[in-house]
């Protein structure tokens, strides 16, 4: 069936084999093209499970989950996501070009007679600011460093959705300032579906312009929160920015652990 939401959740219902209680049941979400979303809630609410079942790394006990109209499982090396997680998920073994241009290859799109995926691979190194450490490894990069190159494998596979899971909570607080700075950058320039995953209620109004919260499991309602400035650079010490912080935060309750 025909849709215009980018990512459709519908009647989902998922626990974990060894849980009792599930973690959605029932639970509907929807979010439309070229909108930036956080995704906010205590320990063990859910988030990156969403994120995971959104990418079709997890399946649903029941319920539907469409992405550009589509299973998101991905089939033959292709999909409509990318996926940055906060470990980064960069091979020690692969510089800096082999961890970017993964997908590219297990596509079978990078290598000979693939030039233009190999110059798309080469632009997102330098729009990125990493170009010049295409040959190192993962362990002569810095937090930062190695984030950026995650982000570049994702991108650099044209995904309709880009998902991020507490991508800089590892990173010191001007390397993180500046790279949800970045990241609002690419989101505004690509058009690129964002739903980012964070512990910080400050992260999330900084992100997104819409602000889903998970409860305590099970989630069997979708809790949003608009945030019309999100992604506007707001100065993290006005007036409006604390103001928009503390709503947030009443709106989440006690419950929320950051």
């Amino acid at each position: 069936m025909a849709t215009s939401s980018v990512i459709e959740v519908r009647d989902l219902a998922f626990s974990y084999p060894d849980q009792g209680e599930a973690v959605f049941e029932g639970f509907s979400w929807q979010v439309e093209p070229g909108e930036s979303w956080a995704v906010v809630g205590p320990s063990g609410s859910g988030k990156s499970t969403l994120l995971y079942l959104v990418a079709g790394l997890r399946r649903p006990d029941s319920g539907r989950i469409l992405v550009n109209g589509r299973d998101p499982t991905p089939r033959k090396g292709r999909s409509e996501v990318g996926l940055v997680l906060q470990d980064y998920g960069l091979l020690p073994w692969a510089t800096v070009w082999e961890n970017a241009g993964l997908g590219l290859r297990v596509r079978g799109l990078h290598g000979r007679g693939n030039g233009v995926s190999t110059d798309r691979l080469g632009e997102w190194l330098h729009r990125l600011g990493i170009a010049h450490l295409r040959d190192r490894y993962p362990g002569q990069l810095s937090g930062g460093e190695r984030q950026r190159v995650a982000i570049a494998r994702a991108l650099v596979m044209d995904p309709a959705v880009l998902l991020l899971d507490e991508p800089f909570s590892a990173l010191d607080y001007p390397t993180r300032e500046g790279m949800e700075r970045l990241v609002l950058d690419l989101q505004r320039e690509t058009g690129t579906t964002l739903v980012f995953v964070t512990h910080s209620i400050e992260e999330a109004v900084c992100v997104g312009e819409r602000v889903l919260v998970l409860r305590r499991p099970p989630n069997r309602e979708a809790v949003v929160f608009d945030n019309a400035a999100g992604g506007s650079r707001l100065d993290r010490d006005g007036g409006p920015f604390v103001e928009q912080c503390a709503r947030l935060r009443a709106a989440l309750g006690p419950e929320l652990v950051v």
